[in-house]
Formats: C-alpha cells, sequence, structure tokens
C-alpha cells in the first residue's frame, strides 16, 4: 500500500472514531441536559444543547480568546525558533519565516490528515531550504522527542500538584487503590531494568533476523538525538524556547477557561490539571484531536466541579478558537506566503 493510500486509509479510520466519540459525547450530555431541564421544568422546547452551546459561544468575553490565540501564536513561534537552531550545527543557515510558515503548515495538514502534518512541514522545508529530506525530517523527530519529555514532566507536575485528587479520580473510575499503585510502581521498576539489561544484551546481536533488531535501532537514534543537543550554539536559549512552548500551550488553556463565566474561577494550577487531560486527548490520532479532546478535557473540569454541559462547552470554544479559527486561519497564509517568500 502506498503512503498516501495508507494516510487516506488511517484519516478514514481515526476520523471515524473521533467522530464517534464526539456523537456519543453530544448524546449523553443532551440526555443529562434534558433530564436537568426536566428537574427545573423548562419544556423540551426551550431545552436544546444545541442552542445551549450557541448561547455560550456568545456570552464568552472574547478578549480572552483572542490572548488565547496569541499565546498559541506565540508558541509556534517559539517551535520555529528552535527548530531553527537545530540546523545550525549542521552547518545550515536556515530562514526564520520558512520555519514558522511551514510549522503553521503542518498544524493545517493535522486537520485533514492526522500526524501527516510533520512529513508535510519535512517537505515544505526542505524544498524551500535545499537540505536533505530526512535531515529536516530527523530534526522534528528530535523536536518530538524533547517536546514528550516536556509533556511527562507537566504530566507529573499536576499528578504533583493534585495527588489526593487523582488518587481518588482512580479509586472511583478505575478500581485502583494506593497498595495497588505501589505495586504497578514496582512492576514498572522491575519492566525498566529487564527491558535495560535486554537492551544491553540484544545490542550486541547483528543477526538482521533478530526481531528486536528494529527496536535497538530506533533506540539508538533516540539516544543519539538527545546526545546532539550538546552541540546547539546556546543550550539555554534552546531550553528557554521549549519550556516556552508548552508554558504557553498551557497559559492558552488557562485563558479559554477565564473566557467563559462557568470556568473563570479555575486557577493556573487546576488548569494544569486539566491541560494534563485534555493533551492525553490530543495523542489520540484524530483530525485535531476530535472527541477524545472533548472527553477528555469534560472528564478533568467534572473534577474540578464544573457542571459537564458547561464544561463541553468550553472544550468546543477552545477547540473552535485554535483548530478551526488558528490553525485553518493561519495555516491557509501561510501557504500562500511560502512562494512569496522564497521568490
Amino acid at each position: 500500500m502506498s503512503q498516501v493510500r495508507k494516510s487516506i486509509v488511517q484519516t478514514i479510520i481515526f476520523g471515524s472514531l473521533g467522530a464517534v466519540i464526539l456523537y456519543f459525547l453530544w448524546q449523553s450530555l443532551a440526555s443529562s441536559y434534558a433530564e436537568d431541564c426536566a428537574i427545573k421544568r423548562i419544556s423540551p422546547e426551550n431545552c436544546s444543547l444545541w442552542d445551549k452551546l450557541i448561547s455560550d459561544f456568545k456570552s464568552t468575553n472574547y478578549w480572552w480568546i483572542l490572548s488565547m490565540c496569541v499565546a498559541y501564536m506565540i508558541s509556534c513561534l517559539f517551535r520555529a525558533l528552535r527548530w531553527v537552531m537545530l540546523f545550525k550545527p549542521m552547518g545550515y543557515q536556515t530562514g526564520l519565516a520558512n520555519a514558522f510558515y511551514t510549522v503553521m503548515v503542518g498544524y493545517f495538514a493535522n486537520l485533514g490528515l492526522p500526524r501527516m502534518g510533520e512529513l508535510i512541514r519535512a517537505g515544505l522545508f526542505s524544498k524551500y531550504e535545499k537540505i536533505p529530506y530526512e535531515t529536516v525530517l530527523g530534526t522534528i523527530v528530535l523536536g518530538r522527542i524533547i517536546d514528550f519529555l516536556c509533556l511527562i514532566t507537566l504530566i507529573l507536575l499536576g499528578l504533583l500538584i493534585h495527588s489526593e485528587l487523582m488518587l481518588n479520580y482512580f479509586e472511583q473510575n478505575l478500581n485502583i487503590n494506593t497498595k495497588m499503585i505501589i505495586m504497578l510502581g514496582i512492576v514498572g521498576i522491575l519492566g525498566l531494568v529487564g527491558v535495560i539489561f535486554l537492551y544491553r544484551h540484544l545490542n550486541k546481536s547483528q543477526d538482521p533476523s533478530n526481531w528486536f533488531l528494529k527496536f535497538i535501532i530506533i533506540i539508538n537514534g533516540f539516544i543519539e538525538g538527545i546526545a546532539s543537543l550538546t552541540s546547539v550554539n546556546n543550550l539555554p536559549l534552546f531550553v528557554f524556547y521549549s519550556v516556552g512552548i508548552w508554558f504557553n500551550y498551557v497559559a492558552m488553556h488557562w485563558m479559554g477557561f477565564l473566557s467563559f463565566a462557568p470556568t473563570e474561577h479555575i486557577s493556573l494550577t487546576d488548569s494544569l490539571l486539566c491541560f494534563d487531560f485534555a493533551a492525553l486527548g490530543m495523542v489520540f490520532p484524530s483530525p485535531g484531536g476530535m472527541g477524545s479532546y472533548h472527553a477528555m478535557l469534560v472528564e478533568s473540569l467534572k473534577l474540578l466541579e464544573i457542571n459537564e454541559i458547561s464544561a463541553f462547552s468550553i472544550a468546543m470554544i477552545t477547540f473552535f478558537a485554535i483548530n478551526i479559527f488558528c490553525n485553518i486561519l493561519f495555516g491557509l497564509i501561510s501557504l500562500i506566503l511560502l512562494p512569496f517568500a522564497n521568490r
């Protein structure tokens, strides 16, 4: 199967799954909203979830939505600046405009072809900067590795700050108690030790038929990629950009909460917990995290005692502000400006 056909099939499958998740979430919330209306003796004609959603959209503070979009665009600029730094040790002087434009085009492409945006971004940057495609793609992979480490750090920080809340959540929803968490931790440590031992043993093998050899190559590439960061000209600035990307991600979610009356009281530390849940939802390869993002954000806001209907409204507001407005608008603008910037 060709790469294009494979991507189309993946888009259809994961896009459909995302739509199904969003559909069942909508049906569940519509049912809850109808029950709430019945308790309050509101007629069914005046109890439409769709009308409630439109009303919530109109009630938002658009200055906070604008600030949210600004924070998102700053994170994209930091990503482009960080990306440019990875090429300098290899002897390439790349343009910031091309880096920024291709980042935005990549995000725009992800809305139609999940996870294909990085390949399109690499292809465009390779074309305009005259750098080998494999080299460009390698820097993108390295950037994603760093992003993964940043995300894990934020998740651990969120769990640490809200440890009691999360323990109660696990006990109620996953039937997991503290003893089980300790046991899982021990099993995880033993598993990690086993993987390290297996890695050291199989790393010496050169047998092409070894099914584990590909995994070893990937791990070696991961280690070499992290080690190559020492050759970055200004490591503190590189770290600043990396932290800035994820700080703006958290900040823009908080700004989204501030724009909506039912969530405007949420603190920055509480919004970190919601961001962790939402980020896990974005990992699911549906277009822009459709469905999975909404479900996870609603679940996190319920932990903070936000009504699930209001939680769904703010999930839709933030989803539309970033994915529909920023990524589509600036993605199209960047796609138009790229040829003109490279005349």
